[in-house]
């Protein structure tokens, strides 16, 4: 089995999976655009306005990893395009899981 680096955009912490996240709101419709190691650079359809876009977010990354929206949560950057998004521990995932689930979104 090949072994897959995880970009340090992707790091597993105590309250779980953190993913520093760059958000492009507005956009045509919701995708992964890229992952690298500074970020995981996101569509999102929701305007940046009112918190749509962060609930946009937590719900995109909650249905690619199969987990409950309520289980994803931005931790930074509430009202930036550059956001931390934490995936709670309770959810079992580890970065490197995450990574996988996420470029399967590519």
């Amino acid at each position: 089995m090949e072994s897959s680096s995880v970009p340090s955009s992707i790091q597993d912490s105590s309250k779980g999976v953190l993913i520093t996240v760059h958000a492009k709101p507005n956009s045509k419709n919701d995708s992964i655009i890229e992952i690298d190691d500074e970020c995981v650079n996101l569509s999102i359809t929701a305007p940046p306005k009112d918190g749509k876009a962060n609930g946009n977010i937590c719900e995109f990354l909650a249905e690619t990893l199969g987990i409950k929206k309520r289980q994803v949560e931005i931790a930074k950057g509430g009202k930036s395009k550059n956001k931390v998004a934490i995936i709670n521990a309770d959810t079992g995932l580890t970065a490197e899981e995450v990574y996988e689930l996420l470029k399967e979104e590519i």
